[in-house]
């Protein structure tokens, strides 16, 4: 109860506040797991490329049950006004931890729109990279526990390339090592880099096959945007002599 007055006061106080407040405020309403204080301080109009304010609304909502503690830092924020004083964009760095069953840590480049009505409010950037990577990898997992290669493929991106195999030669693979076993895949914790236009993202993950559970591994990938939504670039079949490859694992016959 305290927790929430507490947030209701902040979010008051945030009508009046600064736009690097705003974001300040809102980050520690999603720290106490609050999705509805932080949604006071976003504005009707939100979009971003996973969708509009109800999905993102559908995403916030889903933390708290998803992560048992976070902790997001917004660092060096900075602000520049747009075609007016009630437009301004906060840009930074994010410094995140969600701590969950399967953990995330995310360091990048953090940028914010904000428009002022009634006091500041988010209208664009909270989390949108965090949110649509996490379903990414979500869909990803539900693809390979259902041995489904077809599932995989709108999630690789079109110029997608592991050393000389190029999507098509990938899909083929994937085609060929997803018949067959039953396959579930337990991810521990996610580390994610944000670069700008791509993005480097470390799974530690334990593989079971056909009953049999393989020694914890680390896969690496690359990820780009395309059309807007982040895709993977490379990293299901690593060249040899990196990180285990993470499909590799099919039991071959002689």
């Amino acid at each position: 109860m305290r927790i929430a007055i507490a947030l209701g006061a902040l979010t008051l106080a945030a009508c009046t506040a600064p736009p690097e407040g705003v974001v300040a405020e809102l980050a520690r309403a999603l720290e106490a797991r609050d999705s509805e204080a932080a949604l006071a301080l976003v504005h009707p109009d939100y979009a971003d490329p996973r969708g509009d304010r109800a999905a993102l609304a559908a995403d916030l909502r889903a933390l708290p049950e998803a992560f048992s503690r976070i902790r997001l830092d917004y660092q060096d924020l900075s602000t520049v006004e747009g075609a007016s004083a009630r437009e301004v964009t906060a840009t930074g760095t994010l410094d995140a931890e969600l701590v969950g069953d399967t953990t995330w840590r995310v360091v990048g480049p953090a940028q914010l729109e904000l428009l002022r009505d009634d006091g500041f409010k988010v209208r664009a950037g909270l989390l949108p990279h965090l949110r649509d990577i996490r379903d990414l990898m979500r869909r990803r997992q539900a693809a390979l526990e259902a041995n489904d290669a077809e599932a995989l493929r709108p999630l690789l991106h079109p110029r997608y390339r592991d050393g000389d195999a190029d999507l098509q030669e990938t899909m083929a693979r994937l085609a060929r090592d997803l018949v067959g076993a039953p396959v579930r895949l337990r991810v521990t914790n996610y580390r994610l880099e944000l670069r700008g236009p791509t993005a480097h993202l470390d799974e530690h993950y334990v593989l079971t096959v056909a009953g049999q559970t393989l020694p914890p591994r680390i896969a690496r990938f690359t990820l780009a945007p395309s059309a807007g939504r982040w895709r993977i670039l490379a990293g299901l079949y690593p060249e040899v002599g990196t990180t285990s490859p993470t499909l590799e694992y099919r039991p071959r016959s002689n």
